[in-house]
């Protein structure tokens, strides 16, 4: 019996422990998943010339549309350009989910976490058709990184001209 409980409680740690990696990883995940969408599109406004309502309107386009328009609209972007932006960045993410295969990408989580950080609901959708982890992983994926890009946000204020 005593062999049974000491078992249990070296199982049941091992659980623990796990189960913070997979948070840290999932945390870590979201975020380099932010700043790197973010990151993206503030060298790419500054190369291309765009203005800061311009950038300011694209920034949030990995995020869920209501997040993406009251961010957008509270650091003086155009909602409209957000709107068409995030339409198009969910279109393009349910598109090329299938690829992460090719990339032989085959933790469901991880695969989860990386649709949903870069295409929202319209991801959401394609990571539940591959599985279940996937479109759970993916529905955190959008929590977190609505919460990252709102706090980043207001960093990104100080980077844009």
């Amino acid at each position: 019996m005593e062999r049974i409980k000491r078992y249990l409680r070296s199982a049941a740690g091992y659980l623990a422990v796990c189960a913070k990696w997979l948070v840290l990883a999932a945390l870590v995940g979201c975020v380099v998943g932010v700043v790197t969408a973010m990151g993206s599109i503030l060298v790419l406004c500054r190369l291309l010339g765009l203005d800061r309502a311009m950038t300011m309107s694209l920034l949030p386009k990995s995020v869920t549309m209501p997040i993406a328009t009251v961010v957008a609209q509270g650091h003086g972007g155009t909602v409209a350009v957000t709107v068409a932006a995030v339409v198009v960045t969910g279109m393009l993410g349910n598109l090329c989910a299938p690829l992460l295969e090719l990339f032989r990408v085959k933790d469901p989580m991880a695969v989860g976490l990386g649709i949903g950080a870069c295409s929202h609901a319209m991801g959401t959708a394609k990571a539940l058709e591959l599985g279940e982890t996937e479109g759970a992983m993916s529905g955190l994926a959008i929590g977190l990184c609505g919460i990252l890009t709102t706090v980043l946000a207001l960093l990104a204020d100080f980077f844009v001209i």
